[in-house]
């Protein structure tokens, strides 16, 4: 699972990174730091992964499958 989850995870975040690049190219206002750009891009990327984790443990904690 994880080997499948590792090949395919970059090939998924390709086309969002492409958008994140056209969009800061467009800013020529500059109304966004780059910093404040990279850190909610960091953080959407691990919240899926700690609910991911979490749900994994609620659904064994409740004995569902």
């Amino acid at each position: 699972m994880w080997t499948d989850l590792l090949s395919r995870a970059p090939v998924g975040l390709l086309p969002v990174l492409i958008f994140l690049v056209v969009l800061l190219y467009m800013d020529s206002y500059k109304l966004v730091g780059f910093r404040t750009i990279l850190w909610v891009t960091l953080v959407g990327a691990l919240l899926p992964i700690a609910g991911y984790w979490i749900n994994g443990y609620v659904l064994a904690k409740l004995g569902w499958d």
